[in-house]
């Protein structure tokens, strides 16, 4: 009928328009991207809080998440889920991850990995996820989920590697800490 061609040629419309912004952000120069963004980032109380906090540690953060967002209005979800302070599983699935076998010494090995190490780089963590994995037995998702969701308490994300360039050493050392004794304490 005429009504669902309508309907159909304005999701074709919506598909490609999203398509076309998600190129245009992805290409756009960073300090024109953040300049476009702030209001949508001012918008979120505790994203307001970070521009003020650390600018150059936001606009750094945004260049990585640039790949996850169709609309501007996507970053602030990604740049709380970087910088929020509390972490802990956010679901039974995400806990069970932790708790099944071998997901400790996986996240041990990480953890001694990065104590150990010196990384900066994107590049750097994937290396030290790897020898963890080396370390523990471990490969693909029975090496980076018990990684995810003792940094992120999450089961989804962003890719590991980049946000652990964002986090830093300390701030991940942290995160597991916290983390893993919710975990063994219940």
């Amino acid at each position: 009928t005429m009504e669902r061609e309508e309907l159909n040629k304005w999701i074709n419309q919506k598909s490609k328009l999203n398509w076309l912004n998600q190129k245009y952000i992805r290409h756009l120069p960073l300090p024109d991207l953040y300049r476009l963004a702030r209001p949508f980032l001012e918008k979120d109380q505790e994203v307001a809080r970070l521009i003020h906090e650390d600018e150059e540690l936001l606009v750094k953060a945004l260049g990585s998440i640039r790949e996850y967002m169709t609309t501007l209005d996507d970053a602030s979800p990604y740049i709380i889920e970087i910088f929020r302070k509390n972490v802990e599983p956010e679901s039974d699935e995400a806990r069970q991850v932790l708790e099944a076998e071998g997901a400790s010494e996986v996240v041990n090995a990480f953890k001694a990995e990065l104590a150990g190490g010196t990384a900066e780089h994107p590049d750097d963590f994937a290396a030290l996820m790897k020898a963890a994995g080396k370390a523990a037995g471990a490969k693909g998702r029975g090496l980076f989920m018990p990684i995810r969701v003792a940094t992120t308490g999450k089961m989804h994300g962003l890719e590991l590697p980049i946000l652990f360039s964002l986090l830093g050493k300390d701030t991940i050392l942290k995160r597991i800490d916290t983390v893993m004794a919710g975990v063994t304490s219940s």
